[in-house]
């Protein structure tokens, strides 16, 4: 994952690869996944089990860019 600050569809589908403990994380001004075996460092944007709650069965690019759009917003809103 290359650097970067917005949450892209291609974060939340990684994301909904990754372990059911997963979690998108941003650390000092960058996105990752972190596996759930970390400290905590960073704030947790969402968490697998949140993401996959919230688009059930829909894996479609509009769904996901929806979930992107809020997890972008939250960031801001957050202050981060």
């Amino acid at each position: 994952m290359e650097p970067h600050t917005q949450v892209t569809t291609d974060d939340l589908r990684q994301l909904l690869g990754a372990g059911p403990t997963a979690r998108l994380v941003l650390v000092e001004g960058h996105l990752s996944i972190d596996l759930g075996t970390d400290n905590g460092d960073g704030l947790v944007v969402v968490t697998r089990e949140e993401l996959a709650d919230s688009i059930r069965d829909d894996l479609g690019d509009r769904a996901l860019a929806e979930q992107a759009a809020i997890s972008n917003s939250d960031i801001r809103l957050r202050g981060a």
